[in-house]
């Protein structure tokens, strides 16, 4: 099953919405390409996500990707929120922490 930037963009939407106190992703910073990752063909979404209520937000890049053999969409999510701060540094960190991902854990102990 292909899935397409928009449809990982109206996930992380919902996801960011429901359980990060209604964060959003601000459409007018928003860019996407196709990439690998883990082994799958998946999209990476990169821009600033938003809590519209609070007036806050921050950079964020996020890997999304569907594994057909669990059936599974998986969304690698690295946002930041550093007020005052330099944010690349703290965005470079969390991406180091999300390549890290892998469906098998144990592959490197073969």
């Amino acid at each position: 099953v292909k899935q397409t930037a928009g449809r990982y963009l109206e996930q992380r939407n919902h996801l960011g919405y429901t359980y990060c106190d209604s964060m959003i992703v601000d459409d007018k910073y928003l860019t996407s390409r196709d990439v690998e990752f883990a082994g799958f063909d998946a999209v990476q979404l990169q821009g600033l996500w938003k809590i519209p209520h609070k007036t806050v937000g921050g950079p964020f890049i996020c890997t999304a990707f569907y594994d057909d053999i669990t059936d599974r969409i998986f969304i690698i999510d690295a946002a930041v929120f550093a007020p005052g701060r330099e944010k690349l540094p703290w965005l470079q960190r969390t991406q180091t922490v999300a390549r890290n991902f892998s469906l098998r854990p144990f592959d490197h102990f073969e």
